[in-house]
This record gives C-alpha cells, sequence and structure tokens, in this order.
C-alpha cells in the first residue's frame, strides 16, 4: 500500500487545506495510506486543517516547530516517514517545503519530494524573501505542481526545468442538494428577504480578495435604480474583516451586506446563493470556484490568474481594481434570468469534465506512480 504525507504549514481551513483534504480522501478511497501533517507553531492552540482531516476520517499527525523546535520538526518528519512507509512527501507551502527538503533532501532520502505551489502573494519584504528561498529549495525537489500557467512560467523562470514541473487543476466534491425548505431557511438566516437575489463571495478576508472593491461595486448597484432588491454575502474572515464592516456602514448598505465569519459549511451556503462573485486582485485557481462551478452558480470575476482558463466562456470577467465594471456586470446577470440559468449549466458542465475530486486525485495518482517507479 503505498504511502502519501502532505504537509501543511496552516492557520486556516480554506483552499490549500481543502485541496489536501479532497486529495487524501481520494487516494484513502483508492486503497493508499494517506496522512495528513502540519507544522505547529508555539502560538497555534489548535490546527484547524487537522480538525478537519480527522473528522474525514484521515490519519493526521502535528510537528511542533519554532525556534529551537524546528531541528526537532525536522527529526520527527524523518522519523514519521520511515516508521509509516511513505513513499511521497508532499508539500503544499514554502514553510512546509523547506522542512521537507531540510529532512529529505539532504541525505539519499527514502521518498520523493513533490510540492504544489498554488499562489505566491508578495505583498512585504518578508513574503518576497519567502518567495525567493521556495523557488530555490523547489530546484531540489522529484516534481513540482502548479494550479495555473502563470505559475508554470514563473516556475520555469526560477529554473525548475519542464520534466520536473506540470499543470494539475484543483478539484473538489460537492454538498448533497438543499430541499426548498432548506434552501429557504439557510437564505434567511444569511439576511436575504423572500425576494432578493443572493450574492455570495468567499475567502479570507485580506488585501489580495480585494473585498473594499467588492463593496464599493455594490454600493453602486444598490444606488441603481434598475437593479433587483439583493443581499451581498462574504463568508470568511480575516484581518480586514472590521474596517469592510465599517465601510460597509459608510456606504450606507450595511443593512444589505452580511458578514458570516468563517464557516465550515461553504458547499451548503453556495447552495442558497443566486449569482458568485470574486474581486480578487491576484488568485491561482480558488477552490471555491469550482466549487460554486459544481453548484450551478452563474459567476462574475476578475480576470487574474487561473480563472480564465477555468470558466472559459462560460462566465463574465472584469478587470480587477474596477468597482464600475463589476457592478456592471453584476447588473447584466440580475436583470437576464435565461442568461444566468445558461452560463450556470455551461459552467457545471465544465466542472464535471475538469474539476472534480476524482479528476484531480487520478491526475496525483498517475504523477506519484511515475515517480516511485
Amino acid at each position: 500500500m503505498p504511502g502519501v504525507l502532505q504537509l501543511l504549514s496552516s492557520t486556516g481551513a480554506f483552499g490549500i487545506e481543502r485541496v489536501a483534504i479532497e486529495l487524501g480522501l481520494h487516494l484513502k478511497e483508492r486503497g493508499w495510506s494517506a496522512h495528513i501533517g502540519a507544522l505547529q507553531a508555539p502560538w497555534m492552540r489548535r490546527v484547524l486543517v487537522i480538525d478537519e482531516a480527522r473528522r474525514r476520517g484521515l490519519q493526521t499527525v502535528l510537528f511542533p516547530c519554532g525556534g529551537r523546535r524546528n531541528h526537532r520538526a525536522v527529526r520527527q518528519i524523518q522519523d514519521y516517514v520511515e516508521a509509516n512507509g511513505i513513499d511521497v512527501a508532499h508539500g503544499h507551502s514554502y514553510k512546509s517545503n523547506v522542512f521537507l527538503w531540510l529532512a529529505e533532501g539532504g541525505r539519499r532520502r527514502s521518498c520523493r519530494l513533490v510540492s504544489t505551489c498554488h499562489n505566491w502573494l508578495t505583498d512585504s519584504i518578508k513574503l518576497m524573501v519567502y518567495e525567493l528561498f521556495d523557488k530555490l529549495c523547489l530546484n531540489q525537489f522529484d516534481h513540482v505542481v502548479v494550479v495555473s500557467p502563470q505559475l508554470d512560467q514563473e516556475l520555469g523562470q526560477a529554473g525548475v526545468p519542464p520534466e520536473r514541473r506540470s499543470m494539475i487543476d484543483n478539484g473538489v466534491s460537492l454538498e448533497a442538494e438543499l430541499s426548498p425548505d432548506e434552501r429557504g431557511a439557510l437564505r434567511r438566516s444569511l439576511g436575504a428577504g423572500d425576494g432578493d437575489s443572493v450574492l455570495m463571495a468567499v475567502g479570507r478576508m485580506d488585501p489580495w480578495k480585494a473585498y473594499d472593491r467588492l463593496l464599493e461595486a455594490f454600493a453602486l448597484l444598490s444606488a441603481n435604480d434598475a437593479s433587483p432588491p439583493c443581499q451581498l454575502v462574504l463568508v470568511g474572515d480575516g484581518e480586514l474583516r472590521a474596517e469592510l464592516e465599517e465601510r460597509a456602514r459608510a456606504r450606507g448598505i450595511a443593512e444589505r451586506v452580511t458578514f458570516t465569519g468563517y464557516r465550515r459549511d461553504v458547499g451548503r451556503l453556495l447552495l442558497a446563493a443566486d449569482q458568485f462573485v470574486i474581486s480578487s486582485r491576484k488568485e491561482a485557481l480558488p477552490m471555491v470556484l469550482l466549487e460554486a462551478m459544481g453548484a450551478r452558480l452563474p459567476v462574475v470575476a476578475t480576470r487574474v490568474g487561473g480563472i480564465p482558463r477555468a470558466v472559459g466562456d462560460a462566465a463574465i470577467l472584469v478587470p480587477p481594481e474596477d468597482p464600475v465594471a463589476l457592478s456592471a456586470a453584476l447588473l447584466s446577470l440580475l436583470c437576464d434570468p435565461g442568461r444566468r440559468g445558461e452560463l450556470a449549466a455551461r459552467l457545471h458542465a465544465r466542472y464535471q469534465a475538469r474539476y472534480s475530486r476524482r479528476a484531480m486525485g487520478e491526475a496525483y495518482i498517475s504523477l506519484y506512480e511515475r515517480l516511485m517507479d
């Protein structure tokens, strides 16, 4: 039974963590030994991805790290790999990549090293240094997976040769359908009235998601007499939440905007929405976009990262940092139910063909088997 250890450095349970869990579940279904590991800094009381992985029945392990414990964490990773017959160690972030390289790269290792590059967000000198160090480290891995053409180009520029990199699309499984009564109750809990259309965005409230631009677009939409009544639902939490709530109050739209905070039932929430929106300044391939496609939602998104490739011509794309264009795109779909249904059906077909958990899992299994051979 082949063994795979996926290692994360995580403070939440967001897109990257979801990829790891979905992949772990598929590996387990196929008879592989699937392990989810996480680096635990001293200040972390809980590691949400480990909680979720345990809830889903996956094997889990924590590696305490930080300061003097870093050397011990490296040794613990080595011991875990050997004790559990791990054939592939798979990192999902710069920090996990570094620890895997220190544990397995400096010796004739017993397992193969793989990493998935989900995104590099360089809004500070510190993160720019991390990105540079990560790219140097990835040159020593057996294989590097990217989730968008832009990241593949960056890896090539960083010196990772074509034969040691490939692109594998993220994949998700979907929630069961909601009954009409369940959907109605869920919509009311989100602040939507019976005649409202629910516009939903999901993600961490950080500068890259550009929720400030989304709130500006929604304010323009709400002030437009041609717009049907609607409720904007922002699912997620983060350092900008209080600032965004204040911005909604200042623009006079606070009663029409619902901040849910962090939620584990994102799949169910999407089934209660009417349209999905992404306002990001930078993205790779958002997992929640794939969930929205699978939930048969029409999508309005910014033209960044892997989004255009994922949606093709089945969504409305607008430039980033343009609230006027974003507002106009949202209004065009709100006022055209026929087009909403057509785009939603086409997006769902794209999800089924390319972005299911099975499609992603089989692609990774094929890669693992090739490396093990």
